[in-house]
Parts: structure tokens; sequence; C-alpha cells
């Protein structure tokens, strides 16, 4: 199996990740304040830009029709205590209706907005969101210390599982663009690039949170790796010295772009900075050292052992919760359905568990599964029952005569939208 990839069939222009227009960031922010504001009125508290876009860390690219947001615009709007909350579906259409007019002004953008009352932040543990959302968020409209009322607390009250599931998430994302790309070998597209460089970057983020030297921007991980990289030792995942240099390339690309006075990489560079194959590795040796950190486990054992000590370590209430949470968003109908298989996986694990251990059988898979070529993507046997155990199955919008592994992907990534994305359950 090669970890190198073939050059491109045509340039990839690297300059597409510039640095950060202010400007648009504003339109973005003055959009969602407005149409929120002709809403909700006085009824509104503050509203809270969150993310890498609050950092000014967020990547626009430009095309004909003008600007793309690589990545999502997430704000917390907050209602005042003694009104009610609007309905999910009311949100999801104000959300549109945002991405809209900010698309007919140039500025393609996917706005995700929470509702919450002022509670919510009291309420918060230590998590990296959390932690994040207290030292950059932005409060664009309201109340200027509103985020006073989230507690105060150190990295290192963080637990490491919070780091373990931001890996899993972003292995998840990567295979929902991998599966559907089908020169992903020798052409990969623009957003294969871009989720080459979230997962790089968020392996860095859940790295340093497990080595005890968590840093809440992408500019400040970069650095501290490369520090660390200087005194690594035969304990570390992987390779210090070229997983920093990997990193600090990917920050590059996410953060600066490249300026007019600086020298462009060569495509070779580029690929070898951007080669999905070596990160996929990379993830999946992390993802192995960090179970491993979780579990206790200091001996040898292989990945199913290891999956099976995670989830029998998962506490009773965390199992329940996510099921609950699953039938929710269901609705008891649907998930009347579902009794066989909750009786049969929930005694094991939560759902969040089955799909992440699903998702990581697949994506440790994944170079080989595509070096093999169309004449060998399906020489694994067990894709279908691999699918048997997702906590919701559902007919695939990959098409029929798609390889197995596409479907069994597509899968993954619709559980993961539809039950774990949006709760901590």
């Amino acid at each position: 199996m090669t970890l190198e990839l073939q050059p491109p069939r045509s340039p990839v222009d690297t300059r597409h990740l510039p640095i950060l227009p202010k400007s648009l960031k504003q339109s973005i922010c003055r959009e969602t304040e407005r149409r929120c504001v002709d809403l909700y009125g006085n009824r509104l508290r503050a509203i809270i830009l969150t993310g890498s876009l609050a950092r000014d860390e967020a990547s626009f690219s430009q095309n004909a029709a003008g600007w793309s947001l690589l990545g999502d615009a997430d704000f917390l709007v907050f209602f005042k205590e003694h009104y009610s909350l609007p309905a999910r579906a009311e949100v999801e259409r104000v959300q549109r209706e945002i991405e809209g007019n900010l698309s007919r002004r140039g500025i393609d953008c996917e706005i995700g907005l929470s509702v919450a009352q002022p509670a919510y932040l009291r309420k918060l543990k230590p998590h990296i969101f959390a932690y994040e959302l207290k030292r950059h968020a932005e409060v664009i409209l309201g109340e200027p210390t509103i985020l006073s009322l989230v507690p105060e607390f150190t990295p290192a009250d963080i637990p490491r599982e919070d780091a373990w599931r931001l890996l899993c998430n972003r292995a998840i994302e990567f295979l929902g663009v991998i599966c559907e790309e089908t020169e992903v070998a020798t052409a990969p597209s623009s957003q294969a690039r871009y989720r080459t460089i979230k997962l790089v970057l968020d392996m860095a983020t859940s790295y340093l949170l497990f080595a005890g030297h968590y840093e809440p921007s992408y500019r400040e991980r970069a650095k501290k790796l490369r520090l660390l990289a200087e005194r690594s030792s035969e304990q570390e995942p992987f390779p210090m010295q070229d997983f920093a240099e990997r990193v600090d390339f990917c920050t590059r690309l996410k953060l600066l772009g490249f300026r007019s006075d600086e020298e462009p990489p060569t495509q070779d560079q580029e690929d070898a900075g951007l080669c999905w194959q070596k990160a996929v590795l990379y993830a999946v040796q992390l993802w192995r050292w960090e179970m491993r950190l979780l579990t206790g486990c200091v001996e040898p054992i292989s990945d199913n052992q290891l999956w099976t000590e995670l989830m029998r370590r998962e506490p009773l209430r965390a199992r329940l919760q996510g099921w609950l949470s699953l039938a929710k968003r269901r609705g008891f109908i649907a998930g009347c359905q579902d009794w066989t298989r909750l009786i049969s996986h929930g005694w094991r694990a939560s759902p969040r568990y089955f799909v992440y251990a699903l998702a990581y059988e697949l994506f440790h898979r994944l170079p080989s599964i595509v070096d093999a070529g169309q004449t060998g993507l399906d020489r694994y046997s067990d894709w279908d029952e691999l699918r048997r155990r997702l906590p919701v199955s559902r007919q695939s919008d990959i098409p029929y005569r798609a390889p197995a592994w596409r479907q069994l992907a597509a899968e993954i990534v619709w559980n993961y939208q539809a039950y774990l994305v949006g709760t901590r359950a």
C-alpha cells in the first residue's frame, strides 16, 4: 500500500485559502443579527458567534460567483428567561433564510443557529467547546458580559474522552467526503483537501489535550507541537517531527494562505503536506493510542478487544441517555420499530460508541480500499454485517450499484448527522 499521492490531473491553487476578509465576517454577522432581531426583537438577550469564525481562523474560497466559507458559521442565540424557545423546525427555516440572503450577496455560507436560555451557559461542563467559547467567542448583539456565566475551569479539567470524541467526529466527516469521490486517489477535490486539513488540525487538538498541552487556537497548537517535537519519545503514537511539520503546513493553509511575498509551495510539497492517506494512517495510530490510554491497557491487544474494553467502561447511564436521545429524535412510532436493535445493542454501548466503532472499522481500511481500485473495493466480506451494527439502518442515498463500502460510509455519516450532532448523549 502506497502512502503517496500521484500528481493531480490539474493544478490546485492553494491560494484559495486567503487571510480572512473582515468584511465577509461582518456581513455574515450582520445578516444573522438582522434576521434574528426582525423575528425575535426584545425576546433576545444576546447573540454569540463561536468557532473558527469568531477566532478569525476561518477559511474562505473565492470563485466566479463570490465567496464561500469552508465550514460553518456557528451562532448561539440566547433568549430571556421568561420567553420560550422557538421550535427546531423554525430555527432551521431561519438558517435557510439567512443563507439565502447571504447567497444573493455573493457569500455562500452554512449557518448554524443554536437557541438557548442563559442557564445553558451556567450548566456547561469542562469541555473543549466550553473552554474555547469562554475565551474566544464574540458577542455580536446584546449583553456583552454574558460569557461570564460560563464556569471557570482549566484545560486540565477537560476529560480526555472529549478529545477522543473530537477525533472520531472529524474522521466521520472525512469519510463523508471521501465516500462521494471517485478519483480521490489521483485527484482529490478541494473539499477533500479541506477535510484533510481539518482532520490534521483536530488531530493536533486531540493529541495535545491527551498529552497535557492543550491550546485553544490553531496557531498556538502548531507552535506547541513544534516545541514538543524537539523532545519527543518512543511513547508517542507517530513520528512527532513529521506530524508537527504537517500540522504547521495545514495551519498555514487554513489561516494564512500564501502571501505575495512568500514563495508558494511546489505541487510536490503540497501533495506531501496534504497526503490524505498519511493523514488517515496517523489518525488511526492516534485513535489506537488514545483508546489505550482511556482503557488503561498496557499490553498489546487487538482493535476489537480495545473497543470491547472501551464499551465496557462506558457508564450505564450514558448508554441509556444515548438511546433515549436517539428515540426522541426519531419519534416514538419510528423508535418502536427499533426495539429489537435496542435490546441487542443497548446493553453493550450507546449509539455514539457504535457509530464511532463502525467508523473506525471503515476508516482504517480506507487507504487499502482506495488503492485497490474499482476491481478490489469489495474484497472485504463483512460490509453487510457491519451495517447491521448501526443504531439505525435505512436505505442509503448512495446508488445501489455503488460499492458496499461507500454504502456503509453513507450510513455511518447519516447516523452521525441525524443522532449525534448537536447532542453530547
